[in-house]
C-alpha cells in the first residue's frame, strides 16, 4: 500500500494519500473536489476499487456500474492513480479534465 503525503480529502471522506483495504461503507463512484498540496492542484477525484494492482501515475478507466478501475493505455484513461493500490483495495483517482458539453 502506497502513502502520499500532502493530499487533503474533504471532511468525512477517506484520506487521499492511502489505499484502503476495506471501505465498503463509503459509496463507490463518489466524486469530490479536493486540493492536492503535494502537486499544488485542485481537481476532481473519484472513489474506485482496484481489482488488480495499480501503480502511482497509471492511467485508468473505470466501469460506471461497478466502479472497478482498470489500467488503460498511457494518456487514454479517464483518471490517474494518485496512490498505489493492491488487488481489492479502494482509493481515490484523479479525474482528467472533462470535455464541456456541446
Amino acid at each position: 500500500m502506497g502513502v502520499r503525503t500532502g493530499s487533503n480529502a474533504p471532511l468525512g471522506c477517506p484520506a487521499f494519500g492511502v489505499a484502503h483495504a476495506d471501505d465498503k461503507d463509503f459509496p463507490l463512484g463518489t466524486i469530490v473536489n479536493g486540493y492536492d498540496s503535494a502537486t499544488g492542484t485542485h481537481a476532481e477525484y473519484i472513489w474506485l476499487q482496484s481489482p488488480t494492482a495499480i501503480a502511482v501515475g497509471d492511467d485508468v478507466d473505470f466501469n460506471a456500474t461497478t466502479y472497478d478501475a482498470t489500467e488503460a493505455t498511457a494518456d487514454t484513461g479517464a483518471a490517474d492513480a494518485i496512490v498505489a493500490s493492491a488487488d481489492g483495495e479502494y482509493a481515490w483517482f484523479k479525474l482528467k479534465a472533462r470535455q464541456p458539453l456541446a
